[in-house]
């Protein structure tokens, strides 16, 4: 868990959950429970009611203009950590574990670091790129 993208806040939340604090990340991880605990993890059953609402009150308190975007990066990062988790179980449990070399590594931590800053392409795109191939 500890290098898929959005892994910092999907663990500082659940410590939050544990300790009662309603956080950005506390909250992130309610909105996520019930794709988190199928995926495996070990999640507190303290999650708060209506993650989603309070998410964005929360971070219109502190910035109204820019909630709206603050709010769809931090579920990107949890759909993103979602969908790492499950590969990352899928991989382990259908064929045991894998190990890149250093240069498919690095090729797929560049990879995921752009997609955090939201550097994506279209799918159309992707798929020309890919017939090219």
């Amino acid at each position: 868990m500890v290098h898929l993208p959005g892994s910092e806040l999907v663990r500082e939340g659940i410590a939050d959950l544990e300790r009662g604090i309603e956080s950005v990340p506390a909250l992130l991880v309610s909105i996520g429970a019930p794709r988190l605990r199928r995926i495996g993890l070990v999640l507190p059953e303290s999650a708060f009611p209506s993650p989603e609402m309070r998410l964005y009150e929360h971070l219109a308190e502190s910035d109204p203009d820019s909630a709206h975007d603050r709010y769809n990066a931090l579920v990107r990062r949890l759909v993103s950590f979602e969908s790492a988790a499950e590969c990352a179980a899928s991989a382990s449990a259908d064929r045991g574990a894998f190990t890149l070399g250093p240069e498919a590594e690095a090729d797929l931590l560049t990879s995921i670091e752009e997609a955090d800053r939201g550097e994506l392409i279209s799918s159309e795109k992707l798929l020309r790129e890919l017939r090219r191939d």
